[in-house]
């Protein structure tokens, strides 16, 4: 029997339950209602159909009536229809008529009282009693409220009504018991009465004892005059322990152990049988390969054999399985993994295969020797095509690996389709705005790859055609904007070209009029005017080389004030000037580049890299001068911290795994210590130290937030991680994204998809507080220094936000100015700025106090091949509060960056990059030089120039890592 409940016809080797069936007949007899409760895979069904069932048959529930009408049925996608049909046909067994449609309809217009006035009769005819079962009654919460019309969710709440009804009225002998999983009782106050009866006559299912399970193994062998043997049964029952899924998966294992038992003509299963289909471990998955690989049900194949078979299947059969069995499955609002019906109807709109093909196709899963899928309803009234195809049980969706891959890309591209057609949604209703790059980017090569139609949509309710409309006029919206960037470009270009002619226009000028003067005596008014044009020539071309290399501008700017102070040249200075309060001090090469953090004291920088086309990297860099330290090979990082007293460096990789490098400090290339298996997460977005190193914080994506005690002892050997009780469990509406201690480690930021951060107490764990949700998610998160106070969050609404530690309830500061995703943020260790860097290839400095437009803003671009390439950044880091004493003062504001060329091409490519940002003092200055239009130009022009000098500046480009020996 597999994965299936037992029948009723077999009763006879159904054992273990006699205890619970002697109850369930007490209860019945008592309420006439009974809500059968348990958890998946604690044999609920089966319990129905072949322990209850066959001994109210056998006359043992009390009564003047022995003879049953058992009516059986699932909720589907239309109760009252499938309820209609089941009353229906189980009166035409007993020799009675009973139409369906007259009884639907019945029950519509009249309700309780209407059923029990047509089925009274015909029971009293038949001198029966009538059994109502309604099997996993929990699917009538599986339909999705938000995407049913009011017209079904009230006939759901009717449906319930006259279920309860029928086992309140006494006029006809009617006893109504349902199945449900345990996981699903607080869904039960969504229908009035539910709780309530619920509460009068539920019956908990209880594990089966060690005995109860021996009996259970022992029984049916015995009673076809085969033998178990003890080894086997002990092995069985120690197996088993408490796995959440024993009862099916012990079922199923026996059932093979059967088959090779019969075929051997053997008259004992043993071990040997055992260890054949796979123990209890391997038998149910390996089944289902044989099955999806298409071989006879009736043998136990080779794992070999079954590989083999599976690599020579047709790809398109496969592509047809999946397809299938994704629209079989779905994840729950909890993120747990659970069955969706389909009709037949339904896989052949999905597929485009004939009905014939669909049946010989799942016949591999359907056959009896199998039983991994099921029909149900069988057309009823409605045609073959109305057929319900179910997965048997959930166990085979935890159990089989390939499946539950499937389930979680199909979750992915669901929740994908999702968010793309909520903000198609919003954006026809003017609340929201289009997709840029590279969110539209990743948007069309999902689509592309996943091909989703209108049939596949209709599972996630309404709004394909919204998506796709959404998702092209994103793309035209983005194909203009590069057309304008283009042109805008081509300007520019032309700009620089003219200033080149004028340039040679003026030489030729200055030669032809410098000839002339001296040949007039008139030499000093020559050089006054050749001075001026040297003057406008540096001012061109400072202009011309403001966006792609703000320094190199800075320095033809000066030369220009220097030449001749004139009105252009002063222009030319203050525009200069405005990018020049972040200055680069130095950048190096590094491929992939994806973490990167100040050391505890500030003086120097470790930054790492991810997987590509070789090994990830990770490199310590002398913070003044850019001279590389130590490096350290094979290592992908996706999150790095350094450890508190600097000695060492914490890699988080992109396999989840957590490990120390603790002879970073004295530059070596050893002493790599695992601390966290990539077993613990599987995925890890961000993580962060607690200041005294006691503690780690992980934001492990679905997981949640996953925090262990950190002891990193004495030397590496030592080092230890345990972890902690989960703070937050995560899911696809909670996945976390962002951790970020407090300075004095007392609090922990949490953000991510649910769009909210949360303030963890690392003390007791619990949550302090939480702000409103924002309504899309948190990208990263982090502290200021004690003395402002705040904690900040970047999102993907191109927006910041910080809210005061104390009090994070209260509105939001809101900094807004990105036109891409914010990827990162951080505060200057003395408090001045907050710093955001962003996919629109700008680095913006905030005032963290303030709630108004950026005080000032760097945008990273380059020239060369013909065009300015735009520039990505992705992670920014600044000096720790607690370093400003240690560091010095000139470091307090400095700043390191990593990013790459958002179009590809040569260097700088991904690029690591210190930054120095100009003082507050300088800042406020510049701002009233550039800002008074007041001040006349002889007046300010000596100010803007000796402030020139002072943020004036040449960047080093240092080597690259050497390569990996």
């Amino acid at each position: 029997m597999g994965l299936r409940p037992f029948k009723t016809h077999e009763g006879l080797i159904f054992f273990g339950r006699q205890r619970q069936i002697v109850e369930l007949l007490e209860r019945l007899h008592r309420t006439r209602f009974v809500g059968v409760i348990g958890s998946s895979g604690s044999g609920k069904s089966s319990l129905i159909f072949a322990g209850l069932v066959p001994a109210l048959q056998a006359g043992f529930l009390v009564g003047d009536r022995d003879r049953w009408v058992v009516v059986k049925l699932t909720p589907g996608d239309n109760p009252w229809r499938r309820l209609s049909d089941a009353l229906s046909g189980a009166l035409r067994n007993i020799g009675l008529e009973g139409d369906a449609d007259l009884l639907h309809k019945t029950a519509e217009r009249a309700g309780v009282s209407g059923l029990v006035q047509v089925m009274g009769p015909l029971l009293e005819k038949a001198n029966a009693n009538l059994l109502l079962f309604v099997d996993q009654f929990e699917e009538i919460f599986r339909r999705d409220a938000d995407s049913l019309a009011s017209q079904q969710r009230e006939e759901d709440t009717d449906f319930v009504s006259v279920v309860l009804g029928m086992s309140h009225q006494r006029d006809a002998p009617v006893f109504v018991v349902f199945t449900m999983r345990s996981d699903h009782l607080g869904d039960c106050d969504a229908f009035l009465g539910l709780p309530e009866a619920l509460n009068e006559s539920q019956y908990l299912v209880p594990r089966l004892s060690r005995d109860e399970v021996r009996l259970a193994i022992e029984g049916p062998i015995r009673l076809f005059q085969k033998e178990a043997a003890p080894r086997l049964v002990d092995r069985l029952l120690n197996d088993l322990g408490g796995q959440h899924d024993q009862l099916p998966v012990l079922q199923h294992a026996l059932m093979r152990m059967w088959m090779r038992l019969i075929e051997s003509g053997q008259p004992t299963m043993d071990l040997e049988h055992y260890k054949e289909v796979g123990t209890l471990t391997d038998a149910l998955w390996r089944h289902a390969d044989e099955a999806l690989a298409g071989l006879d049900p009736a043998g136990v194949h080779a794992k070999k054999a079954v590989a083999a078979a599976l690599e020579g299947m047709d790809q398109e059969e496969v592509r047809f399985f999946q397809v299938i069995f994704q629209a079989l499955t779905d994840t729950d609002h909890a993120n747990r993994k659970v069955r969706r019906w389909q009709s037949l109807r339904g896989l052949r709109e999905l597929t485009g295969r004939r009905l014939p093909d669909i049946h010989r196709l799942l016949e591999r899963f359907v056959d009896d020797r199998r039983s991994f899928l099921r029909y149900s309803g069988e057309g009823g009234s409605t045609g073959p095509e109305a057929t319900l195809v179910d997965i048997s049980h959930e166990s085979l969706i935890r159990q089989w690996n390939r499946l539950g891959t499937w389930v979680e890309e199909e979750a992915r591209n669901r929740d994908t389709y999702l968010r793309l057609r909520d903000d198609a949604k919003r954006w026809e209703a003017g609340a929201g705005g289009l997709w840029e790059d590279p969110e539209l980017f990743q948007a069309r090569q999902w689509w592309d790859k996943l091909g989703p139609t209108p049939v596949w949509a209709r599972r996630y309710g309404a709004g394909f055609e919204a998506a796709d409309r959404f998702l092209r006029e994103s793309e035209r919206k983005r194909d203009l904007e590069k057309q304008r960037e283009q042109q805008e470009k081509k300007k520019e270009q032309e700009r620089i070209e003219l200033a080149s002619r004028n340039a040679l226009m003026r030489r030729t000028v200055r030669r032809t009029t410098v000839a002339a003067l001296v040949a007039l005596s008139l030499a000093a008014f020559a050089v006054s005017q050749w001075r001026r044009a040297e003057s406008g020539e540096h001012a061109a071309w400072s202009l011309s080389l403001l966006r792609t290399d703000p320094e190199q501008s800075l320095r033809r700017a000066i030369q220009a004030v220097e030449k001749a102070s004139t009105t252009t040249s002063a222009g030319a200075l203050s525009e200069a000037l405005a990018v020049a309060v972040v200055r680069k001090l130095w950048s190096v090469r590094l491929a992939r580049a994806s973490a990167v953090a100040f050391s505890p004291d500030g003086r120097r920088l470790v930054a790492g890299s991810a997987a590509g086309e070789g090994p990830g990297r990770v490199g310590i860099w002398d913070g003044e001068t850019g001279r590389l330290q130590a490096s350290l090979c094979d290592q992908d990082v996706a999150a790095l911290r350094w450890t508190p007293d600097g000695s060492g460096v914490l890699l988080g990789l992109d396999d989840g795994s957590v490990v120390l490098w603790s002879d970073a400090a004295r530059g070596e290339p050893s002493g790599v210590t695992a601390l966290v298996p990539a077993r613990e997460m599987e995925q890890l977005e961000d993580m962060d130290v607690r200041p005294d190193g006691r503690e780690l914080a992980v934001a492990a994506g679905e997981k949640g937030l996953l925090r262990f005690e950190l002891d990193l002892g004495a030397n590496s050997a030592s080092a230890r991680a345990r972890m902690k009780a989960p703070a937050i469990a995560g899911g696809p509406q909670d996945a976390i994204a962002s951790v970020a201690y407090s300075p004095d480690g007392r609090r922990l930021a949490v953000g991510g998809s649910k769009g909210t951060v949360a303030l963890i107490d690392t003390g007791t764990g619990q949550r302090l507080c939480e702000t409103q949700p924002l309504g899309v998610e948190i990208l990263r998160v982090g502290f200021s220094g004690p003395g402002l106070g705040l904690v900040a969050a970047s999102s993907f609404d191109h927006a910041l936000r910080s809210w005061p530690a104390e009090d994070c309830r209260s509105e939001p500061t809101r900094h807004v100015g990105h036109r891409a995703f914010v990827m990162d943020l951080g505060f200057t260790s003395d408090g001045a700025y907050l710093v955001s860097v962003s996919h629109d290839s700008t680095i913006k400095l905030w005032d963290p106090r303030a709630e108004r437009d950026e005080l000032f803003s760097r945008r990273m671009t380059r020239s060369g091949a013909g065009r300015i390439a735009a520039y990505n950044f992705s992670r920014v880091a600044t000096v720790p509060p607690n370093a400003s004493t240690s560091a010095g003062s000139s470091h307090r504001t400095r700043i390191a960056t990593v990013g790459a060329d958002r179009e590809g091409g040569d260097a700088p490519g991904e690029t690591l990059a210190l930054w120095d940002i100009a003082s507050r003092d300088d800042a406020n200055r510049l701002r009233a030089l550039t800002g008074s239009a007041q001040a006349e130009e002889p007046e300010r022009l000596p100010a803007l120039l000796s402030l020139a000098r002072k943020l004036q500046i040449e960047p080093t480009i240092r080597d690259p890592l050497p390569d990996c020996r």
